[in-house]
């Protein structure tokens, strides 16, 4: 099923022998007319037999050696909307462990002949959609443009972040970034602002996050206040027995702002933040964030032998520019999760941060500025990588009790 054309089919799984195709026709014909031979046999409610659909466009037969193949509900009903509304009270539960034919349902590939193209592409693909390999997609959202922007992305429900970044995009002078920081384990937000000149700007804020609805990862977000200063700082560590994946930063003032020089791991544990005010005063406190993903309790009584989860990053830095910006990848051999940066301008007028986020699966990319008054500076950027934390892996282990994990996992 193509999910971007709902409408089509390529190849209907349950009506897998379709026996003509002729070539000269375009694909774009052929899932049509498949598409409306397919809606003919639904539409009809045939169960059973052999059918054949005369194609008005192509002027081809298209033939199918069976129809549909209902599991659950209330297989004597005569009509499909008839029969999909008795699915609730007599279903098919999924159990691929036990094997009993009165209270499971095959995987779909057993309803094909043993042996078959098909039968063994389902076969093979069955164990990635049960086990799929560490997935961390990135969750973006935008803001208007402002002179004030914010931004804050919230990822699905079954999601936890790991980590997040800002990007600013001006049309003048510039902004600058004040705040990116997680918010509990499933939102990032992000803030930046103009300085000295006006400004308007759109604030793009990303999200790092894992997939985890079973909750075999207990993810923290740890954090520290620093006192109010011109040029705050902060620190944070995560607990010793978790392995952090990524930090914020977020600053509180009461003027006209204070801006972020640093965001960044210092070590595997522990997370760095700096601010400064530029050319006009204005004191802050900023906070540290600091995130922390281990085993939850309930993986660990759940499985045998589960090694700890431990991060790792790598770093590169610039040369001096009033603009310097760097990218780099997350140690080999891990996934990257989450990653940060850190401006250094010496004794200069200050050089500040505008970007920093995840440029792509494996990337972070920073870039800084001075503004208005030339300072030079060299950026260091920051990538996390992951090992350990592949929930497919899992599936591997032995549990503790004898309920089996696939049936765990369809929440049965």
């Amino acid at each position: 099923m193509n999910c971007n054309c709902s409408n089509t089919i390529d190849y209907n799984p349950i009506c897998p022998s379709y026996l003509i195709f002729i070539p000269q026709y375009s694909d774009q014909t052929f899932k049509a007319d498949l598409s409306v031979a397919y809606g003919s046999v639904v539409g009809s409610f045939k169960t059973g037999g052999s059918f054949s659909y005369d194609s008005q466009q192509s002027s081809e037969t298209y033939q199918s050696s069976s129809s549909l193949i209902l599991a659950g509900g209330n297989t004597t009903k005569t009509t499909m909307a008839d029969w999909q509304s008795t699915i609730t009270d007599f279903p098919v539960f999924i159990d691929f462990n036990t094997g009993a034919g009165d209270n499971a349902l095959v995987p779909i590939y057993q309803l094909l002949p043993v042996g078959s193209s098909r039968y063994n592409q389902l076969k093979a693909a069955l164990p990635d959609f049960l086990n799929p390999p560490l997935s961390v997609p990135i969750f973006c959202a935008a803001s208007t443009q402002t002179e004030y922007p914010t931004s804050i992305v919230e990822v699905p429900n079954g999601y936890k972040i790991l980590s997040g970044g800002a990007k600013v995009v001006c049309q003048g002078d510039g902004e600058l970034l004040t705040a990116s920081y997680p918010i509990g384990d499933n939102q990032w937000s992000t803030k930046a602002k103009d300085a000295v000149v006006p400004d308007k700007a759109i604030l793009t804020v990303y999200a790092v996050a894992v997939y985890d609805p079973y909750n075999w990862l207990d993810v923290k977000v740890f954090s520290s206040v620093s006192t109010s200063v011109a040029h705050p700082t902060a620190s944070v560590s995560v607990d010793s027995d978790y392995a952090m994946t990524g930090g914020g930063a977020k600053t509180t003032y009461m003027g006209v702002g204070n801006y972020l020089t640093a965001s960044y791991p210092t070590s595997s544990s522990a997370w760095s933040v700096a601010s400064k005010d530029h050319i006009n005063s204005c004191p802050a406190t900023i906070t540290a964030y600091a995130i922390g993903v281990k085993w939850s309790s309930t993986a660990q009584s759940r499985f045998l032998g589960l090694q700890a989860i431990t991060t790792h990053y790598e770093q590169a830095s610039s040369n001096p520019n009033a603009h310097p910006e760097s990218t780099v990848a997350a140690p080999s051999g891990t996934t990257r999760v989450g990653g940060g940066a850190l401006v250094d301008c010496g004794a200069g007028e200050g050089n500040m941060l505008f970007q920093s986020f995840p440029l792509n699966a494996n990337n972070w990319y920073a870039i800084a500025k001075d503004h208005e008054l030339s300072s030079i500076a060299t950026l260091t950027v920051y990538a996390i990588g992951v090992r350990n934390m592949d929930l497919s892996l899992l599936h591997d282990k032995p549990a503790r009790s004898s309920i089996s994990l696939h049936r765990q996992r369809f929440g049965f």
